[in-house]
This record gives structure tokens, C-alpha cells and sequence, in this order.
């Protein structure tokens, strides 16, 4: 968690659509069919195919079906979808001895209709591809792979009869690799003998796991050739992860770079996120029941200079995102090991590049400081006026250059000087006693945080001054009273700043944006 340990530039690494968003496909049918989670897969011919989920308006869960799309070269439609399978859901397709296999999930029920499981199915395809006529994929068959290949002990959870997002990529020895899990790392050995009329696995690799702090790492797209400076025979898969941003779930990208041959080790990773589903939209524009915001990349394409991916967009729309090679090379760090400590009492805690926290916390106070994190690169101050169980300050302290925590008495400063050492953080400075926002210490502001509705205005009133002068963003918890709340709200005014209501999940809580730089937070929130 130690500050410089991430970037020795003084920055964290921002996610790539900051800078740069996303090319959407118009819809290909529109008021009839949404089209999303689309793979791309190109023939022997070198012509690129698109295999694309598409459900019917308004959608039901469970009812996908599966089409191919003749692609361009950028990946964009240059022909009408086809249907391919009557069910199925998040397709994924390799070519393997002239044939296409298209992976996928097939949604079950029990039997009075409710959704209670996934089971993973294989489309045998046969390629029709003549020039001057579009390309298609005639199914030969369909065939239902094993549940629980790792084997593992039943526990009763439901979650063990889901069976999804479980990436394939063809080996020379004409079997073929599947990424199983992400975190445990597993990969397993399928054969695939056409004359077979069953798929079997023939064995299976485990390695470290791969751990985050944005929600646990799942299957993505299809491996290809990671770029040479990743040394010897590598692939790279790019993963999608999820989790509780603010008051909305929000997927996540990164990259995993693997050997190609068996053992299939993992060796490198992005520990921060290539792309991030923007805040401010989410899949229930397209009539879902879902609020979330998603970004699920199945495709990718090598091109000079990076890789183009296909990703489905809040479960309802298709697009592509460049991802810079540069950009991409710079945030490729070996795998770290997952920290573990004990506390007072002799119990284990542990974090996933989260804070450690030796006591008992609610865990979504987390989660208005993961998108400040995504919203700020973390140069400069960050000031925590008022900071409780000292969860946020910790998750904000280890992503900023430096910090000033102000702690109210002499307990709240034992405990905080003692979560701060325990989780490495050496750049903030502890004091005891109320905030005060003297200069030249307060010089770089980016961010004051104010969780004490009590205390918030008149904290905000000793911090007119820093905020004309370095114009931080702030997250203010706002009182019970409305006349309260009516005087913080005109105090923000006069200094320019916004007061956005965005968290219904904690209603009394606003993030505060100078209007003259709203427009710079305009991909996320």
C-alpha cells in the first residue's frame, strides 16, 4: 500500500477511456433486438467474423441467443447477423483445424422456471467463406461440457451450478487451452478430436491468483500474441472484474499476460484498470432490471500499436476500444503476493489490495473512495477532516502523493497512527485536533473529504480559502437539518462548486466538483 510502490512518476495510472472513449456500433436492429457481448474470430481467408449475443425488446434473462456478423477491419459490422444458436449467451469463438468452436453459456431452469444455474456448450461450426459472399458458420453440432472440472468439494452454495466465462484458445497441439479461473489461476487441457463425440479434459495447471482491488478477475477475451517486449512465448487475455462503485456496480478491464506453453504461468498483470464502465450510464437503458454500468471485453485484435477489443456495453450495445501499446506495456507489473496479517485478538485478515483493517468495519464505506480514486490521479494533498473507522482514509491515503488526517481525539489518533503503519503508508502526516487548512501545508489540495455531518460546515467555512485557491474536488456529508443543509449548499455556490446528489446509497453524502473543471469528469460521473 505504499504510495511510491505503484508509479515512480508520482501518479497512479488512470483508466485509458479518460483520455480516450469508445467507438459504439449503431444498432443493428433497432426496437426489435439489443446486440451486445460480442467475440471476433478471424478465418483461415484472414476475413473477420463477429459471433454476437443478441435478446429480444425488451429482454428477459436467461433468452439469448447467439448470431454472426461479417466484420471489417476495425471490427465494425459489414454485413446482416445470422442467426447461429437459438440459445446461448457471451460467445467466444477460436479457429481450430478449419473449424470455428464457439463457447458459450446456456442459462438453466428448474422446473417452475426459475433461473438456477449455467452450463458451458461448445458450437462445432463448419466455415463457409467464399469471396464475394459473406462469410457464415454452419453448426455441426453442439456438446455440453462437464461441470466442476477442478473437482472440487460441493458445499450446497448455488453458485456451484454456475458454470460461465470460461475462455478457450487453440494449442499447436490441435487440444485446446482453457483459462478456467483467474483467482485461483487455473487452466485446463480440453481435446478436441473431431471424430470424438464427446469432449473430455485431459488435465489442468494451477498458479498464483490474480487479485485486484476492483472486484474478482474473470474470463475476457481470447488470448492472443502479447507484445514481444513481454518476453518469450506469451499470450495476453484481457479480464473484466465488478464491483460497488459509489452506489452502482461498475465493470472494470485489465490484462493478463501467461506462457503460452504448459504450465500456462501467469507473469504479468495491470493492477490498476485499462478501461472503467463510466458512472454515469448503466444497463438498465436498455430495460433490464440491472442499474450496473458494463464494459465485457470477449474480442481482441492485434494492430500496430496496441489492440482493438470488442466488448459488450451495459448488457445492451457493442463497441471498441484501443488500447495503446505503449499504455499498456507501462501497467504490465509481475503478480504481487496477497498480504495477510493478524490482529489483537490472533484472527487472520487479509485484503485484496484493499486497506487491512484490524477492526470491525462496514465494507461499503470503500466505495465512494474507489471512484474518487478513479476520478483523481492522486498527485498532490489529500486532506481527511474527519476520518471515523479511518477505512476511506486508508484506501485514499495509499493512492494520494501525500495526506494530512486530522484525528478529533487522543484514541481516534492511536488508532489511526496504527492503521496507517500496518498498511505501509508513509506519506501522511497524522494531527490531533480539528481541522485547520494552514498554508504553505495545504499547498496541492486535490481532495478534502469531510464524513462528520455534524462537524461539515463549519469545516467547510475554515476551508473557503484552500478551496478558491487550489479548487479540490470535495465529498462532504451533509446534515440532518434542511436549513443545514440549505447554508452548505449556498457556501458551495459561492465558491463555484457543484453539489451532486449521485449516491443514493448513502442520500445524505454529495461530491462536490469546481464547475470550471465539471467537464474534465464528464467519462465518469
Amino acid at each position: 500500500m505504499n504510495r511510491r510502490e505503484n508509479d515512480t512518476a508520482g501518479a497512479r495510472w488512470m483508466p485509458l477511456n479518460r483520455s480516450c472513449g469508445f467507438e459504439t456500433w449503431a444498432p443493428l436492429d433497432p426496437g426489435r433486438w439489443i446486440d451486445f457481448n460480442p467475440c471476433c474470430v478471424q478465418l483461415p481467408s484472414g476475413r473477420w467474423l463477429g459471433v454476437i449475443r443478441r435478446d429480444i425488446v425488451p429482454p428477459v434473462p436467461g433468452m439469448g441467443t447467439v448470431w454472426t456478423i461479417e466484420l471489417d477491419e476495425h471490427l465494425c459490422p459489414a454485413g446482416e447477423p445470422r442467426l447461429l444458436l437459438a440459445q446461448g449467451e457471451d460467445p467466444r469463438a477460436i479457429v481450430l483445424g478449419g473449424r470455428v468452436l464457439v463457447f458459450h453459456c446456456v442459462i438453466e431452469r428448474a422446473g417452475d422456471g426459475r433461473v438456477n444455474g449455467a452450463a458451458m456448450r461448445i458450437a462445432e461450426c463448419a466455415i463457409e467463406d467464399t469471396a464475394g459472399v459473406a462469410p457464415m458458420l454452419r453448426v455441426d453440432r453442439v456438446l455440453e461440457l462437464p461441470k466442476n472440472p477442478l473437482q472440487k468439494p460441493r458445499t450446497g452454495d448455488p453458485h456451484e451450478n454456475w458454470e460461465k466465462n470460461w475462455v478457450p484458445f487453440p494449442l499447436p497441439s490441435g487440444s485446446i487451452g482453457l483459462i478456467y479461473s483467474h483467482d485461483p489461476w487455473a487452466v485446463l487441457l480440453l481435446k478436441a478430436d473431431a471424430a470424438s463425440e464427446s469432449r473430455q479434459f485431459e488435465g489442468g495447471w494451477q498458479g498464483p491468483g490474480l487479485e485486484w482491488a476492483w472486484g474478482e478477475i474473470r474470463g475476457g477475451t481470447v488470448p492472443v500474441p502479447a507484445p514481444a517486449a513481454c518476453g518469450g512465448e506469451r499470450l495476453i487475455t484481457f479480464y473484466h472484474s465488478s464491483t460497488v462503485v459509489g452506489s452502482r456496480k461498475l465493470y472494470f478491464v485489465g490484462a493478463c499476460v501467461f506462457d503460452a506453453e504448459p504450465p500456462f504461468w501467469p507473469r504479468l498483470m495491470t493492477h490498476e484498470p485499462l478501461v472503467v464502465a463510466p458512472y454515469n450510464t448503466g444497463a438498465h437503458r436498455f430495460g433490464w432490471n440491472f442499474a450496473g454500468s458494463v464494459v465485457f471485453p470477449l474480442g481482441a485484435q492485434p494492430v500496430a500499436g496496441g489492440f482493438r477489443l470488442l466488448c459488450g456495453r451495459d448488457d445492451g450495445s457493442i463497441a471498441t476500444f484501443m488500447v495503446d501499446g505503449e499504455a499498456l506495456l507501462s501497467r504490465l507489473a509481475p503478480l504481487r503476493e496477497a498480504r495477510a496479517v493478524h490482529n489483537a485478538r490472533g484472527e487472520s485478515i487479509s485484503a485484496r489490495h484493499e486497506p487491512l483493517v484490524p477492526w470491525a468495519f462496514d465494507a461499503s464505506a470503500l466505495r465512494i473512495p474507489r471512484l474518487l480514486a478513479l476520478m483523481h490521479d492522486g498527485r498532490g494533498l489529500f486532506v481527511d477532516a474527519a476520518p471515523g473507522d479511518g477505512v476511506a482514509t486508508a484506501r485514499l491515503a495509499a493512492h494520494f502523493e501525500r495526506s494530512i488526517v486530522f484525528a478529533a481525539n487522543g484514541d481516534e489518533h492511536r488508532r489511526m497512527r496504527q492503521l496507517l503503519a500496518l498498511n505501509c503508508i508513509d506519506t501522511a502526516e497524522l494531527r490531533l485536533g480539528e481541522a485547520v487548512f494552514d498554508e504553505p501545508t495545504m499547498c496541492e489540495l486535490g481532495l478534502l473529504y469531510i464524513d462528520r455531518a455534524a462537524l461539515a460546515e463549519a469545516i467547510l467555512r475554515r476551508a473557503v480559502g484552500v478551496l478558491e485557491k487550489y479548487r479540490p474536488l470535495l465529498v462532504i456529508d451533509l446534515p440532518d437539518d434542511e436549513r443545514g443543509v440549505r447554508r452548505i449548499e449556498a457556501l458551495l455556490a459561492e465558491c463555484d462548486y457543484t453539489c451532486e446528489a449521485i449516491f443514493p446509497f448513502v442520500p445524505s453524502c454529495r461530491l462536490a466538483i469546481p464547475r470550471e473543471s465539471r467537464t474534465n469528469h464528464a467519462w465518469l460521473v
